[in-house]
């Protein structure tokens, strides 16, 4: 009997596994992604691949690798790489809680077709016949993230995270990540906009007993921002977590360096730009893969590079987007526009106050306006706030490996940070007369030194308040950068006149939205998170990822669980005519890539080949060509199936039945087949109809005159197709009330020697789906 597509009958007498690399499911856009496989003793596997030799090329320019990327996204993902003279191959499989899978049966049902048996699941690497029940109610049919709450079962296949902060919102980044029994805590930052117990991420979701140091694995802080790193403290000192932290000083987390941290779990770091020693962190457990990017910056500015890092395969990309839906001038046209609203305020005998934080944006600015004034010959002071803002400058100059590469090559002439114009402020002349330059902390004006000043300076209109980055809701800062208020409440009891001139320009060092796309671009995972944004734009980011990259992505808020599929493996070879297949198939150039297809293309693409799995040998990918020689078998005795819905009104139909009779039947061969081979009610006046129908667009559309009619279905060289009478398919399709649609069902079986002139069927078939 013939095994469902895309799963391949085994042999019994060779005991090997066989799955058939089949074409992508854009071919039959109204189909299910994955229809429902029955199988003897075999698992299943449906993938497409594409041929992408710049995969594995870094971003920063490294040689790229040849390679192999099978792409199946609803099923399966696999990927074989190879290079030159290199013989081992790595498949690696993203497996999907899959929706449709074999039935737990082991014979076709009478009276129904192969593909409407209930479900269960096998495993898609061992050949054992393990059945067990459906315990995820996970969708990958759409390719869209289903988030699920922690009450959920957790599918054993699957990451999952459980956003404590920044979700939906900008402000204490804290996500701890399950992945293959380890659990990891990104970041642990405080809210600068709360002072009450909202200010920190609620703890208690990771552990309700309080014993975080067996519920964490290791805790991991990707940059020193209070957003990032405030509750830290407040975490091991009042929670009492005692387990590994990692970052640049408590335990030093180089870059590029891979930190074992237990023979499971590894982590490594990535240039991120954004401020000194910031990272993005790439987390490994098993085959199972995320990347956690924190914030970074995709521009290179003064004083830092862009983020660097090397093409990764990836299940996760964790990323930020404060800046989802913005996209910036160019660097340089920012920087003329701020040189000229300070010196215009200068000019005027005003005085200027830029808040910002110690470090990042306050070097980088000092930078710009030092360069300035030595240009212009201006002589009003600069200064910036002594304290925090001294260890900062000196701490650049130690670490001179992390500025950008300017920086480097001049630094043996003279250290960029010995500035000329640019001085540590004595307190008691803030309100001396005269312009200057002031450079505040904090930047979002939320208390401290920039708060102090701002109250002094903001009656003024001479004045100048400049605001170069994001604040965060709640902040003197966001207030400011919402409208031009002529008051600001400090607190229920404080009010102050604001007559100052308000500025504001993006100077943040977080990437904007073209930067956050072209880093998952540049990726291709197979999920993205956003998180560290506002909801509305990080909705709008979601539907661009999504509709253009064609990557499922979610945005959860605080507090929420969203699991995600990960990705078995296995080692397996492939033949030499297989990789012949794969390097001499057609090219075409696209971003100076060459590509067989891009890998969101809706189109077939690149060679086929089939993955076979034997008990007492290595698995391994051999031709279409070679499998009949392997398995040993007949032509005919290997066959697939599918089940193919079609929507027409049956009332046409019957109206139309004599004229498709009268027009088909003189030129029919008619034959008999035992009656196993259907049990379809060949007195059904509709399913007759139905195959006539078909069978005139057939004839209309190939050159085939040995179409052969039997009861119940239709035969051209190997392909049959006949009409699944069983009511109660899950393929049934319903209306919004939930009224079954007038629909039938066809179940197609055809021979891997005419699956070319099966395409060609399945594609009329489309037709007359799509002219109905």
């Amino acid at each position: 009997m013939p095994a469902p597509h895309p799963c391949l009958v085994s042999s019994a007498a060779r005991g090997a596994l066989v799955f058939f690399l089949s074409w992508p499911p854009s071919i039959f856009p109204r189909l299910p992604r994955s229809p429902t496989i029955k199988s003897y003793n075999s698992a299943r596997i449906r993938l497409s691949y594409t041929f992408d030799p710049s995969l594995g090329k870094s971003l920063r320019g490294q040689q790229p690798y040849t390679s192999v990327l099978l792409r199946e996204p609803a099923i399966f993902t696999t990927v074989i790489a190879f290079s030159g003279r290199d013989h081992q191959r790595i498949l690696r499989t993203n497996s999907f809680p899959a929706r449709d899978c074999p039935p737990s049966c082991s014979r076709e049902p009478s009276g129904t077709c192969i593909l409407c048996s209930p479900l269960c699941e096998i495993s898609p690497i061992c050949g054992s016949d393990i059945r067990k029940k459906r315990s995820s109610p996970f969708v990958t049919r759409s390719r869209s993230l289903v988030g699920l709450r922690r009450e959920s079962r957790t599918s054993s296949m699957a990451i999952e995270c459980l956003v404590l902060g920044a979700g939906q919102e900008v402000g204490k980044s804290c996500v701890v990540v399950s992945i293959g029994g380890k659990r990891i805590m990104f970041d642990c930052g405080m809210h600068m906009g709360y002072l009450d117990h909202r200010r920190f991420p609620d703890f208690s979701l990771i552990s309700e007993t309080g014993d975080f140091n067996s519920a964490l694995t290791c805790v991991v802080i990707t940059h020193f921002h209070l957003d990032h790193v405030g509750a830290l403290p407040y975490f091991t000192e009042v929670c009492g977590y005692r387990g590994p932290i990692y970052m640049t000083a408590i335990i030093p987390l180089d870059i590029k360096q891979t930190i074992q941290v237990d023979k499971d779990l590894e982590i490594r770091a990535y240039y991120a730009g954004h401020v000194l020693g910031a990272a993005m962190i790439y987390a490994k457990v098993g085959e199972s893969t995320i990347l956690y990017t924190g914030d970074y910056n995709m521009t290179p500015d003064r004083h830092l590079g862009a983020a660097q890092i090397d093409r990764l395969q990836l299940d996760l990309v964790i990323t930020e987007s404060t800046y989802a839906t913005t996209i910036r001038d160019s660097k340089y046209a920012r920087e003329r526009e701020f040189l000229k609203a300070v010196h215009k305020c200068v000019a005027g005998g005003g005085k200027v106050l830029i808040p910002t934080f110690a470090l990042g944006r306050a070097q980088e600015l000092c930078i710009l306006l030092d360069d300035y004034w030595e240009r212009m010959k201006l002589k009003v002071p600069i200064y910036f706030s002594a304290g925090l803002t001294i260890q900062a400058n000196m701490y650049y100059k130690m670490f001179i490996g992390w500025a950008s590469q300017k920086i480097k090559d001049t630094s043996s002439v003279r250290n960029t940070y010995d500035f000329k114009h640019v001085c540590p402020l004595d307190r008691s002349l803030v309100n001396a007369p005269g312009p200057c330059v002031l450079f505040a902390t904090p930047g979002m004006i939320s208390g401290g030194f920039s708060l102090e000043v701002f109250k002094q300076w903001a009656p003024s209109e001479l004045n100048l308040v400049t605001l170069p980055g994001y604040c965060v809701a709640g902040t003197i800062g966001h207030k400011l950068m919402s409208g031009k208020p002529t008051k600001v409440d400090l607190d229920k009891e404080t009010q102050i006149d604001v007559r100052c001139q308000i500025h504001q320009l993006s100077f943040s060092p977080h990437t904007d939205a073209k930067g956050i796309m072209d880093l998952i671009g540049f990726l291709s995972p197979k999920h993205v998170m956003l998180v560290h944004g506002e909801k509305p734009k990080m909705a709008s980011l979601r539907e661009r990822i999504q509709s253009e990259l064609r990557i499922p992505c979610c945005y959860p808020a605080n507090n929420e669980t969203v699991l995600i599929p990960t990705t078995p493996s296995v080692k397996v070879g492939a033949t030499k005519m297989f990789i012949r297949r794969c390097s001499t198939s057609t090219l075409g150039k696209t971003d100076d890539k060459l590509l067989i297809s891009c890998s969101t293309s809706n189109e077939a693409s690149g060679a086929r080949g089939i993955l076979v799995m034997e008990k007492t040998k290595t698995a391994k990918i051999i031709d279409e060509d070679e499998l009949v020689h392997t398995l040993g078998l007949e032509e005919h005795q290997v066959l697939y199936a599918l089940c193919r819905p079609v929507e027409f009104s049956t009332m046409e139909l019957a109206t139309n039945e004599a004229n498709i009779i009268s027009l088909c039947e003189s030129s029919l061969m008619v034959v008999d087949v035992p009656t196993s081979s259907t049990t379809e009610d060949v007195n059904s006046a509709e399913n007759r109809s139905s195959l006539h129908s078909l069978l005139v667009q057939f004839r209309a559309k190939i050159d085939c005159t040995n179409i052969q009619v039997v009861p119940g279905h239709l035969q051209l060289r190997s392909f049959h197709v006949s009409v699944c009478s069983n009511e109660d398919c899950k393929y049934r399709m319903k209306n919004k009330n939930g009224i079954p649609k007038s629909m039938v069902y066809f179940c197609c079986r055809w021979s891997p020697v005419d699956d070319k002139f099966a395409r060609e069927l399945l594609q009329i078939m489309e037709q007359l789906n799509s002219s109905c």
